[in-house]
């Protein structure tokens, strides 16, 4: 799970300040608006008439839409989509310095919503409104990297790769968790060579030559891949995961065996713990993703964790011992989610 700390009652801070906005990151169709509709249902269920409002649009509008809520002096501004979705209106609300006043919600509506069900939200559209209704504010961590968040995790080599076969698949297949593990496995098949890396932390800088580096925030992802170390993350880390260089086959093995929860240290990924890390690629300009969104960031790309940087709304009480259960679908999923 991500860090948390004791739940408090929501800051009080400026008159007007309890409304809403609800920024959704919606497509087009009957499904999207009935999605709406179920939305807009909830939210006259648990909130009085004038204290919300829906902003709702691509992908491309979710930050201009984020700054207006902050700019008409919006106390909460809720993300209604996946990851994504989230770590956006999280990265607007800190590149605009509201990320430790402005409350941030969410309705989870993606494929995996790992950060929601880290902080124990419902991924039902009537329970998470109860939440934001009847929950706690509380200061969570987020991780940087030059200057840009992101929730669950960045990465920069094979997994921006696949992800941009995914958005391929999904273009021609539509959304679904299949066609993230076929992305997955596409890429894997066409890859060429790794990359040449520098990485520094406290303690001293090494050369690393890989295919795949993570650098992960998420407690609750960690546990879900089954590997030890989310309590460090809860410390005030973060944990930088290699992948080996090998084999094609290699790689597939490791990553059936990383979704499987079965994966080991120093076979199938190196990892390390520190709350910040530089790395240097040998290209300058390096296409990263954040939170399963891609971006081309400029090296040196430096990654730290901001504790508690980040007011986000949950349940008033969370289990500490909710690890995903390997024998699940959602722990048994492939790298394809386990990553997303």
């Amino acid at each position: 799970m991500p860090l948390m700390t004791q739940a408090a009652p929501l800051p009080h801070t400026a008159p007007g300040d309890e409304r809403l906005c609800v920024i959704v990151n919606s497509g087009s169709g009957v499904q999207e608006a009935e999605r709406i509709a179920r939305l807009r249902a909830a939210l006259e269920r648990h909130f009085a008439p004038g204290s919300w409002t829906i902003a709702a649009g691509g992908a491309e509008r979710i930050v201009s839409q984020t700054r207006v809520a902050l700019a008409e002096g919006f106390g909460t501004v809720v993300a209604c989509g996946g990851d994504g979705t989230v770590a956006a209106v999280a990265d607007t609300l800190w590149s605009e310095g509201a990320a430790g006043t402005t409350r941030l919600g969410v309705i989870p509506a993606g494929t995996f919503n790992f950060f929601a069900r880290g902080l124990g939200i419902p991924e039902e559209i009537e329970a998470a409104a109860a939440v934001l209704a009847g929950g706690f504010a509380r200061p969570v961590q987020i991780g940087t990297v030059n200057g840009r968040v992101f929730l669950n995790n960045a990465s920069i080599g094979l997994y921006p790769r696949i992800l941009r076969e995914r958005e391929a698949i999904y273009d021609r297949w539509g959304r679904s968790r299949i066609a993230a593990h076929w992305s997955v496995l596409r890429t894997v098949l066409t890859m060429r060579g790794g990359m040449d890396l520098e990485i520094a932390d406290a303690t001293g800088r090494r050369a690393a030559h890989t295919p795949l580096a993570f650098v992960m925030n998420s407690p609750y992802q960690l546990e879900f891949l089954g590997i030890k170390g989310a309590e460090r993350l809860r410390g005030g880390e973060l944990a930088l995961l290699i992948a080996p260089e090998t084999s094609l086959m290699a790689i597939l093995r490791g990553a059936l065996r990383l979704g499987a929860r079965r994966a080991e240290r120093h076979v199938d990924y190196a990892i390390r713990f520190a709350p910040a890390f530089s790395i240097t690629p040998a290209k300058r300009r390096l296409l990263t993703a954040r939170d399963g969104e891609r971006d081309t960031m400029i090296a040196p790309l430096d990654y730290r964790a901001e504790p508690g940087a980040l007011c986000v709304i949950g349940p008033e009480a969370v289990a500490r011992d909710d690890a995903p259960d390997a024998a699940s679908p959602r722990g048994g999923a492939m790298l394809g989610g386990a990553l997303a």
